[in-house]
């Protein structure tokens, strides 16, 4: 019975998010305001529209629901109420502009929403667990959530990446969650994942639609509620928990500070992710986009992986990976200093 109900759960979620997205393409209903018009820093050619994200979050809140009605699952709660704020700051932002303290504002109310349905006590890492104080506990996984909500939105900026991730990340988490009696969160990140993939078949390269801010974000935010839901389960370790997500953590946090380091505005829009200094090397959406796929397979397969492993297989599990991002960072710096 509960697999017939995955199963139509997750094909209805697909379906749905297929469907809502084919009917956001045709903007002329929604209104110019809806268009991502091409500047210098974007990577698009042509007007699109960026509204794909309703399609996403639309399906998400119907998996939501399923989950906390059938399972009795309080973190859909704290989850979708934090989702749906920032959700309405998006949409907003989408049809014009918020300033940026108010999206910070908004994304500090949402983390709070969804840390107040609880955190995990202990952190292990490499079998050492650490058991911070409540308040600090509480602040890092705050700072957790905003970070992750914001580099969800910064790296979605060429065709097919973000659903892509969210395709890869989710689903890894659901495969995570199949071993440990938790049907509901299996069945949660299985329909994320179904979401992002119906929206994927109209944003693969040469994407036809974006998911814009309101996807991006609630994306993010969904990500990091689940990386946090999974560890009070007990279901992964924080590195197993958020390797699914290396490649835009990764790309993100070391852009970060590399712009911090040349005393660059960090709040302002820029092209200096990698993979962005690739399309700008003249690479294809679709070829740069099929690298990334790669290198998100292989971090999937090592947080399949992690926690099977004793300290010193994890470490050398991690410092391994580590490298594969280094090497791939490298490679583009070196790419774009022979041309």
């Amino acid at each position: 019975m509960m697999d017939l109900l995955l199963i139509i759960t997750v094909v209805m979620a697909f379906a749905l998010a297929d469907r809502l997205t084919r009917r956001l393409m045709a903007v002329s209903w929604l209104g110019e305001e809806w268009l991502d018009h091409p500047n210098d820093r974007s990577l698009h050619q042509r007007p699109t529209p960026r509204s794909g994200g309703i399609a996403i979050v639309s399906s998400v809140a119907l998996v939501g629901m399923v989950v906390g009605f059938v399972y009795l699952q309080q973190q859909m709660l704290y989850l979708l109420g934090g989702a749906s704020l920032l959700v309405l700051v998006a949409y907003w932002d989408d049809r014009g502009h918020v300033a940026a303290r108010y999206r910070l504002l908004a994304q500090l109310m949402a983390a709070s929403i969804l840390v107040s349905g609880g955190v995990p006590e202990a952190i292990s890492v490499f079998g050492t667990v650490w058991r911070p104080t409540f308040f600090l506990n509480v602040v890092l996984f705050i700072l957790f959530v905003v970070w992750m909500t914001n580099l969800y939105n910064f790296m979605d900026g060429m065709d097919g990446f973000a659903g892509g991730m969210a395709v890869f990340g989710f689903g890894t988490l659901a495969i995570l969650g199949t071993g440990h009696h938790a049907p509901g969160y299996v069945l949660f990140n299985l329909g994320v994942a179904a979401a992002a993939g119906g929206f994927l078949r109209s944003n693969f390269p040469p994407a036809g639609i974006f998911m814009g801010d309101i996807g991006s974000t609630a994306l993010g935010f969904l990500a990091a509620g689940s990386i946090i839901w999974g560890l009070e389960e007990g279901i992964f370790s924080p590195l197993a928990g958020t390797m699914p997500f290396a490649v835009f953590i990764v790309d993100a946090t070391v852009t970060l500070m590399q712009r911090m380091w040349r005393r660059e505005r960090v709040w302002e829009a820029h092209r200096s992710h990698y993979y962005q200094r690739l399309v700008r090397l003249g690479w294809s959406h679709r070829r740069v986009v099929r690298l990334e796929y790669g290198l998100m397979g292989l971090s999937c397969t090592a947080a399949l992986t992690f926690d099977r492993l004793g300290a010193q297989g994890q470490i050398g599990l991690a410092v391994g990976l580590g490298a594969v991002f280094a090497f791939a960072m490298w490679g583009v710096s070196r790419y774009e200093g022979s041309t």
